[in-house]
């Protein structure tokens, strides 16, 4: 209840111009985010799209923050263009229960590849929990899955992720 809570999400999705093509992997993640939302929790949502080359703004998550907002109107949905930026941590700070933000592509830095710690350590700066909802990802060594739980006493994984196991 009243955490920051930061989840590790696949939003790797098809996209087509300025439009997502299929949405059902954003819409898996909604029972997570609501379960959070529920509890009064700030909510920092961390993914990856596509497989860039560095920062490159046709793999921007910045529509899945579109799309988001569109899902939870009555909640503010914050965007941040790049996801270890001051001024990122600053929206994570600053949060008020039943607000989200979505960070900037992850795979725009190599160091999530890598699972550099030093990136892993500053992914973990956004949230006071880990949630793992990425299935997808979830066998890569990565930043945000491997990395960033070591910085992390109370961390879990989402319903997402429990169904996959389940089945």
């Amino acid at each position: 209840n009243n955490k920051k809570v930061l989840i590790r999400m696949d939003y790797n999705i098809p996209i087509q111009g300025n439009k997502i093509i299929d949405s059902f992997r954003i819409d898996s993640s909604l029972k997570t985010i609501q379960y959070c939302l529920d509890r009064d929790c700030k909510i920092i949502l961390m993914s990856h799209l596509g497989r860039p080359e560095g920062v490159d703004s046709c793999y921007s998550l910045e529509i899945v923050a579109d799309y988001i907002d569109s899902i939870f109107k009555n909640h503010k949905v914050y965007f941040s263009p790049d996801c270890i930026s001051e001024s990122a941590f600053k929206i994570s700070g600053n949060l008020r229960s039943k607000e989200i933000h979505v960070l900037e592509n992850l795979r725009f830095y190599k160091q999530e590849k890598d699972c550099d710690l030093d990136f892993s350590q500053d992914l973990s700066r956004h949230g006071e929990i880990f949630v793992n909802d990425a299935f997808g990802t979830a066998h890569r060594s990565h930043a945000s899955n491997v990395g960033v739980a070591r910085f992390f006493g109370v961390k879990s994984y989402g319903f997402l992720m429990a169904d996959e196991l389940k089945y």
